[in-house]
């Protein structure tokens, strides 16, 4: 039954956007004849009935299917409604209300949508024994009605004339009325019987309480037994003279029901809208044959517009079958592949439901060649007891995305509590075969303490420098968007300059042209603040928890390291700095030399989780520089 509720309601939501449609129309062809509203409410009728439509590109409808098929196991609800701007607000609030959460048993939307299911079967069941009870009641009052003729009948039970019976329709008239409004009744009845109104309304009834739940369909209703009436009005005056039609207005009034106890089925005399019925009739004129030409064109429009579905993505041909690049792409520039890298990192989000998030651009690169595709990488990491860490993997290098993806992932709060999120955005080139150089790439950290239920955002990284004199202040761009600064004091003759290379946290160090050294940020070992409480700042031992990336690499390492001044969060030090140059490798990297450099070495965990490196070719000059920097959040 959940299934037919959300068919029914995706085709009320349909069908909403056609009422609005038909209820402009309405105003604008006030003039033209009022059959054209009634067939206007057929239209609103076949769309809120019909499970299925030819798709079309002149279908104004937002979306075929506001809310998916499969929204009870999606594991990021959202709704289509077809429009963008719409989608942005309402979906993010879906996503964080009835997302799947890892510790529950059932999906909130499989328990809340049978429960809704069920209270829209039973306002369709009451609705339906209020019509049958209505119906029986007022079978039962007119039992002792006495034939005048035909299937007309007279009774005492009722005060205003009406039709009964769907297959046998019968008029039922007060024995009060005179002659003059007699004659004017039973013409009007058996206009209503001529043009089968006594089924066109028992049938709007039955689609009501199908779609009880939208009170457009309430409003359509209303609206469409006002305009069978006037309609029925326009047919019988359409060839009295005045005094005819002044006769029939009074019978109009004489008959108005004040209060409609009549059920939903029976079509009475006077039972709406009596004060205008009796303005269009006494002012009645013959519309003209262009007006009627006009209003038959807009019904045509409006069924072909709104009966019709939107075209689905399945119509575009084939990427392959094309040179023009696929749907929701873009070519491959460093530019390009920058921004995506940027939209796609800002969108990461830690739910509180214990999810994490982020979602891809509408629009992704692609290479004219293919060999450039974009992966992704995504994995949290707990710790269970202080030093003791695990790392869950929700994303491995994951390719094959599309424009506009989200992924949602559930993250496994029973490895212990969460230390860390890492999103990776990376464009790989295949050089070789199962060999890949990083096009461009860059990642966003979440560490405690964790913001939750909104984008972390992203600042692209780098550094930015200014130089007065031998003073060099440089701003740190962080991902999270911080700019924490470094500010230290260069030696004579050495000045700052952008670096070419790969690292987003480097400048290079020159003199008179030539490179001497440069300025590197590095993330630390650790970042959690029970594992970096335990670094004291002040020993002259290297500290793995801070210089890890570096130092236990196999190729590159810090000696000598001594600590110049510190703090309860940080400190300056000085080291050697030494590596082998893997360029000059024949295959035995045993056998290239090491090589060293002085460096200072300086962090504070409470301005960034990054250590600073700065290397000299020049000898004792790294101790210089370790008494003047600064670092300031």
């Amino acid at each position: 039954m959940t299934a037919l509720f959300l068919q029914i309601v995706n085709l009320s939501i349909s069908a909403s956007w056609l009422i609005a449609a038909v209820l402009v129309l309405r105003l604008l062809l006030k003039k033209a004849p009022r059959w054209i509203s009634v067939l206007l409410w057929g239209l609103v009728a076949i769309r809120l009935v019909c499970p299925f439509s030819i798709e079309s590109a002149l279908s104004l409808l937002p979306s075929a299917s506001t809310i998916p098929s499969d929204i009870l196991t999606d594991p990021s609800p959202s709704l289509e409604t077809g429009i963008p701007a719409l989608d942005r607000v309402v979906n993010p609030v879906i996503e964080h209300s009835f997302a799947p959460q890892p510790a529950a048993s059932a999906n909130p939307l499989q328990i809340l949508l049978p429960v809704l299911a069920a209270v829209w079967a039973a306002g369709v069941v009451l609705l339906a024994v209020y019509a049958g009870v209505s119906y029986l009641r007022l079978r039962r009052r007119v039992s002792t009605a006495v034939r005048l003729r035909d299937n007309i009948f007279q009774t005492e039970q009722v005060f205003s004339p009406f039709i009964l019976g769907v297959f046998r329709p019968c008029i039922y008239l007060p024995f009060s009325l005179d002659e003059t409004t007699l004659s004017a009744v039973i013409a009007h009845e058996q206009a209503h019987i001529r043009r089968r109104d006594h089924w066109w309304k028992p049938l709007g009834f039955l689609v009501l309480a199908v779609h009880w739940f939208n009170p457009l369909v309430w409003l359509s209703y209303l609206l469409l037994c006002r305009d069978i009436e006037l309609a029925c009005d326009e047919k019988v005056v359409r060839e009295m003279g005045a005094a005819q039609r002044a006769d029939y207005s009074q019978a109009l009034l004489s008959c108005s029901v004040r209060q409609n106890r009549l059920g939903a089925c029976p079509l009475a005399f006077g039972e709406v809208g009596v004060k205008e019925r009796v303005k269009r009739v006494l002012h009645y004129h013959k519309p003209a044959v262009y007006l009627v030409a006009f209003a038959v064109v807009c019904c045509l429009a409006t069924a072909v517009c709104f009966l019709t579905s939107p075209r689905t993505d399945t119509d575009t041909p084939p990427a392959s079958s094309t040179d023009e690049p696929a749907s929701r792409t873009l070519p491959l520039t460093e530019q390009s592949a920058a921004e995506c890298i940027a939209k796609t990192l800002e969108t990461l989000t830690l739910h509180s439901d214990g999810t994490v998030s982020f979602s891809l651009p509408e629009e992704l690169p692609v290479s004219g060649d293919g060999k450039t595709a974009l992966a992704v990488n995504l994995s949290a990491t707990f710790s269970d007891a202080p030093g003791s860490y695990s790392v869950q993997d929700l994303l491995d290098d994951r390719r094959g995305w599309n424009g506009g993806e989200r992924f949602v992932g559930s993250l496994e709060s029973e490895r212990g509590e969460l230390v860390g999120v890492t999103l990776g955005v990376f464009f790989w080139t295949e050089v070789d075969t199962d060999a890949y150089q990083m096009y461009a790439g860059d990642s966003r950290e979440l560490t405690a303490p964790f913001t939750y239920d909104a984008p972390a955002g992203y600042t692209a990284p780098g550094l930015q420098f200014e130089q007065d004199g031998p003073a060099l202040r440089i701003t740190c761009r962080m991902r999270d968007g911080s700019e924490p600064k470094l500010s230290f004091t260069l030696p004579e003759g050495i000045s700052a300059a952008e670096s070419d290379g790969t690292e987003v946290y480097q400048l290079l160090l020159v003199q008179e042209g030539e490179s001497v050294g440069s300025v590197t940020l590095y993330p630390f070992g650790a970042s959690d603040v029970e594992t970096l409480a335990g670094v004291d700042t002040a020993a002259s031992s290297l500290p793995m928890q801070i210089f890890s990336p570096v130092a236990l690499s196999n190729h590159a390492g810090y000696e000598g390291y001594q600590v110049q001044r510190s703090w309860d969060s940080g400190c300056t030090a000085t080291a050697q700095y030494v590596w082998q140059d893997l360029r000059a490798s024949s295959g035995n990297a045993a056998s290239i030399p090491w090589q060293q450099m002085d460096c200072m070495l300086a962090y504070d965990w409470n301005v960034m989780p990054y250590f600073v490196e700065i290397l000299l070719d020049e000898e004792g000059l790294a101790a210089d520089i370790a008494d003047s920097v600064q670092l300031v959040s």
